[in-house]
């Protein structure tokens, strides 16, 4: 049985990614339990496979006590799992005694959900971490919070930043690692407009979309850009597509790939090219998301509407990518209405895909299991879907 997981990612100064914090459908402690189904012989971590879930990077699972307290945490690996503790269990006696024993066999704890009282407290000498929830403490905390922690040499996390003004108050006082939606909301500025080179791949994905597609206009399109033209006759004669011939000419490569491969290979360097001065996590999330939509789709019945689906995923995120709203960027583009109905946050079936996708995204299961149930689906395929449009976004990242 596949766990849920939702993973959040938490990024450095430079908007780099560094670790995922997980969250676990009902908890990592009904997680653990259900392994039990699995056999006597059961290893969590065959389960729980930290380099693929978070690319490499530090996964941060907060324990509950019961589960602190027996040998689970040591059962993962120390170089890519980071030890969650509560603050809420900081002044405990047993607890504090089983940090230092994973402390000092060389696990990484962590200290969530700070406030000034807990951050002299003696677990704190043996934490790396200590993080603050800042869509609940007041403004006083998270100040008193970080200078306490700057100077007992523990790197401060801010956690839940929804807000790009909320992470520049992060920034502004100090913390060094932020974790929630900022990254991925648009930063509006009245008059500001779509730059130039941005809106040359918006025209570009407005031709494409046009019923009359053309191999010619296409063509032309292409050519003009070296860059896209070196790309596609990359992306072309890579590994992926496995040709036993050489492509070398624009005409050629579209021809091969057919109208519903153009649009999907044109949306792909379009959204990678409009996100290039934006983290790379939210070009990942743009791609996981388009292709998670067609997933669902495939499972819901609405195989038809399967590359509309991963293309209302792709274009989800282009607010963000843009800094313009919504409503902007689409009226540049000549899409299915329902595509538009469904991002500016109207109803139907092309929505309720959408919210399933995002619903596993953000950990809210049970807005999940209810679009699941609209849908039949059989809950247990979803997390196998979601982990192999991950999968496969982290793949294409790199063929585009």
């Amino acid at each position: 049985m596949e766990p849920y997981i939702a993973e959040h990612p938490v990024f450095g100064k430079g908007m780099e990614v560094v670790a995922y914090e997980l969250d676990f459908r009902a908890g990592f402690r009904e997680y653990c339990q259900g392994l039990e189904t699995e056999g006597p012989a059961a290893d969590p971590a065959t389960f729980l496979d930290f380099a693929e879930l978070t690319n490499g990077k530090r996964g941060v699972v907060r324990f509950p006590r019961d589960l602190l307290m027996v040998d689970f945490p040591v059962l993962f690996s120390k170089d890519m799992m980071v030890t969650g503790v509560s603050a809420d269990l900081a002044d405990d006696e047993q607890v504090l005694r089983r940090c230092r024993f994973l402390r000092d066999h060389g696990y990484v704890i962590a200290v969530l959900g700070l406030a000034p009282a807990h951050v002299d407290l003696p677990v704190m000498e043996l934490a790396e971490y200590g993080a603050v929830d800042f869509s609940a403490a007041p403004g006083e905390h998270k100040q008193a919070v970080v200078s306490a922690l700057a100077r007992r040499g523990v790197q401060a996390l801010a956690t839940n930043l929804d807000t790009s003004e909320a992470f520049q108050e992060a920034l502004s006082l100090g913390y060094t690692l932020f974790e929630g939606e900022f990254f991925a909301r648009p930063i509006v500025r009245p008059g500001r407009e779509i730059a130039p080179r941005k809106l040359t791949y918006l025209r570009l994905l407005r031709e494409v979309n046009n019923p009359a597609l053309s191999y010619d206009e296409i063509a032309t399109l292409v050519e003009q850009d070296v860059a896209l033209t070196y790309k596609l006759l990359k992306f072309m004669n890579s590994a992926w597509f496995g040709l036993q011939f050489k492509v070398s000419s624009v005409k050629h490569a579209l021809v091969l790939l057919g109208p519903p491969e153009i649009r999907r290979w044109v949306s792909l360097v379009a959204v990678r090219s409009v996100a290039e001065d934006k983290p790379e996590e939210l070009l990942v999330r743009s791609l996981t998301r388009a292709k998670g939509a067609e997933q669902i789709g495939w499972a819901a019945g609405m195989q038809r509407e399967a590359p509309e689906l991963f293309l209302m995923g792709m274009l989800s995120l282009m607010d963000a990518l843009t800094d313009r709203p919504m409503e902007d960027v689409l009226a540049k583009l000549p899409l299915e209405e329902q595509i538009k109905t469904a991002l500016l946050g109207g109803t139907g079936n092309y929505r309720d895909v959408f919210d399933a996708v995002v619903a596993y995204e953000r950990g809210d299961w049970n807005a999940l299991a209810d679009l699941l149930g609209r849908f039949r689906i059989d809950d247990q395929e979803i997390p196998g879907l979601m982990r192999e449009s991950l999968t496969w976004a982290r793949e294409a990242l790199h063929e585009i």
